[in-house]
């Protein structure tokens, strides 16, 4: 298993923009983005990928919780990973922790 510091991707942080609310649930989760009142709904792997998403844990990190969770490849654990951070940057719900900059 690699390490977040084997490659850059892996060692970004992210967290939840302050214009958004999160609420998990045992099947799931929501997202309510204050914006626009926009509601998003979260299948049980996002919801699990945006609970380890506080701005503190790199791309790496939730990877290795990923794999260990759902007892999945690390290399797929990543594409889970990464398309749902694309995702949720697309919809302006996720800033980078480092920049404090909202993604693009």
């Amino acid at each position: 298993m690699t390490t977040s510091g084997d490659n850059p991707v892996k060692s970004t942080k992210y967290k939840l923009d302050e214009d958004a609310i999160f609420e998990s649930f045992s099947d799931g989760g929501l997202i309510l983005r204050l914006t626009d009142c926009n509601l998003f709904e979260l299948n049980q792997t996002s919801t699990f990928i945006l609970s380890n998403t506080d701005g503190n844990q790199t791309v790496g990190d939730v990877v290795v919780k990923m794999v260990h969770e759902f007892e999945i490849a690390e290399n797929d654990a990543l594409k889970d990973v990464l398309e749902f951070y694309r995702q949720m940057s697309i919809e302006k719900l996720l800033v980078n922790s480092i920049s404090e900059g909202k993604m693009e």
